[in-house]
């Protein structure tokens, strides 16, 4: 089941699913990296950023593997995965923040005249030599967040994610342990008339204050009471600054930043000693995102090229560079490389099971039916037409639906969303439907020649095989196991009823069996009459 599962995942496997949130730009900066939740080591290296698809009009969220590491797959320079596509809704999206392989996205929501901030959130999961992102297909709900006001910032920290926004005063609330909490803002920063929440390598709480050039980072500790203790917060002087420069990443007791003084975007690594050049991307706009991956030592700046040729038609590709931040030499140049899903290996097993699978279709569609399984149908029986047939099978397939949404614990609004059927969970339970029906439908035809479906639209399955001088109607479980097996888990097969004069499918030809509708006996009707 599972090979088969990846058969199907290999012929619709797409790069992308669809969420819903309003495609309105978000604020500076678009992209983040997730900070080490332990707080000890370096972060695996996830980079999260956000692209604007100009041919669909919607927002990606896309997902830079790390490049290094021992305890992660890694990834070759100038790869990306496209994790949720945002499309249009009552929602804006307005910040996204990263906690190692967790990103989130913050939405501001309009609710009775007011605006609700909502928190939605995805998580990277390694899967043999690469990613897949749970839940798979779309995004999900972390608990709401009470925050009116200017936002200033959204990111990462040890704890969660951290939000501040003013509103006459400022205030800073982080998501620990299933929470929103408070942090405790000392004198200077609530006075501060600008304040920018940057992400720090280590997790902790970082702000900038653009008009004073003063960084203050705080480690947050959550205590025995259940709230954020009083941090003790450290600040420091960036000397020669620049007045445009936005902070990507602190690392320690440095930052990476880019500057757009020069009308170029340029990366900067400094401290409260002062600023060095890491180099100049000329072909980047200064709208680039600038994603840091301190783990493997790496600078991703990441842009969309938009060409809009004859007839409106709008072509869109995402160009990277990568730099060292150590050295400042340029690791890699050019257009995006898609992470594959599937490593080579899987490649090849699939390309053998789908040849498998190919041919066990022309093997069964190309057997000869044996002798002694031609129709031979009973008195008072006629073969049920094609749209009683069609009726009963729509209705055996909502049955094995609902028995296996109910088993998957799935809610009614998952089952709605196109991109949940484009993923891998769409695929399992689209499978895991043909197998309840395979086992349901074979329970109710062995036992009384009736699946629920044929039971409500009248038709039977019998058995047409010649025994002798009287047929037996009641089909033999080997049989019904035979037509069922191919008509659930060969689906393509089925569609050779369309072929046959007899509007029996390969399943039926096979097993010796017929669906058929019985004609009112006689009696029946004089009893009726005399009634």
């Amino acid at each position: 089941m599972k090979l088969f599962a990846l058969l199907i995942s290999f012929v619709l496997c797409v790069a992308s699913v669809f969420a819903r949130v309003d495609p309105a730009p978000p604020p500076p900066p678009p992209a983040t990296f997730g900070v080490d939740p332990s707080a000890t080591t370096a972060a695996p290296g996830h980079g999260w950023m956000l692209e604007f698809d100009a041919e669909l009009k919607g927002w990606i969220l896309v997902h830079i593997p790390p490049r290094g590491g021992t305890s992660v797959p890694t990834t070759e320079e100038g790869t990306i995965r496209g994790v949720v596509r945002l499309s249009n809704a009552p929602a804006a999206l307005v910040g996204l923040a990263a906690v190692d392989d967790v990103a989130y996205l913050l939405l501001d929501e309009p609710l009775d005249g007011a605006t609700q901030r909502r928190v939605m959130m995805t998580r990277a999961v390694v899967a043999g030599p690469g990613y897949i992102y749970e839940p798979p297909g779309r995004l999900a709900s972390a608990p709401r967040l009470d925050a009116p006001g200017t936002l200033e910032g959204f990111t990462g920290t040890s704890l969660g994610p951290a939000i501040c926004v003013k509103n006459g005063q400022r205030s800073i609330q982080v998501l620990a342990d299933g929470k929103w909490r408070q942090v405790v803002l000392s004198k200077s920063l609530l006075a501060a008339q600008d304040l920018l929440i940057v992400p720090d390598q280590t997790g902790r709480l970082a702000l900038f204050n653009p008009g004073t050039r003063e960084l203050t980072v705080a480690r947050l500790d959550l205590g025995n009471s259940g709230n954020i203790e009083t941090p003790q917060w450290a600040t420091r002087q960036l000397a020669d600054f620049p007045a445009q420069a936005v902070i990507a990443a602190v690392l320690g007791e440095e930052v990476i930043a880019a500057d757009t003084a020069s009308g170029k975007l340029t990366l900067i690594r400094g401290s409260s000693s002062g600023m060095r050049t890491l180099g100049t991307i000329d072909a980047a706009p200064l709208s680039a995102a600038v994603v840091p991956l301190p783990a493997s030592g790496h600078a991703v700046v990441i842009w969309s090229q938009v060409e809009t040729r004859v007839g409106d038609k709008t072509l869109q590709h995402t160009e990277m560079a990568e730099v060292s931040i150590h050295t400042g030499r340029e690791l890699y140049r050019g257009r995006s490389r898609s992470a594959s899903p599937i490593s080579a290996d899987d490649v090849r097993t699939l390309v053998i099971l789908l040849i498998v699978f190919m041919s066990s279709i022309l093997l069964v569609l190309l057997r000869p039916i044996p002798a002694g399984k031609e129709t031979t149908l009973p008195e008072g029986a006629s073969l049920a037409d094609s749209s009683r047939r069609a009726l009963a099978g729509v209705l055996d397939f909502a049955v094995a639906a609902f028995i296996t949404v109910k088993a998957f614990g799935l809610a009614g609004s998952d089952l709605i969303q196109p991109e949940f059927w484009f993923s891998m969970s769409g695929i399992e339970l689209l499978i895991s439907v043909l197998v309840v029906g395979f086992i349901v439908s074979t329970m109710g035809e062995s036992m009384i020649g009736r699946s629920l479906g044929k039971l409500v639209t009248g038709c039977e399955v019998i058995s047409v095989i010649d025994t002798g001088p009287e047929p037996v109607d009641q089909p033999r479980f080997r049989q019904v196991v035979i037509r069922n097996a191919v008509k659930w888990l060969i689906p393509p097969v089925t569609l050779s009823i369309l072929l046959d004069p007899t509007l029996r499918h390969r399943g039926d030809l096979l097993a010796g069996t017929a669906v058929v509708v019985w004609a009112p006996r006689e009696d029946d009707d004089d009893e009726d009459l005399d009634g």
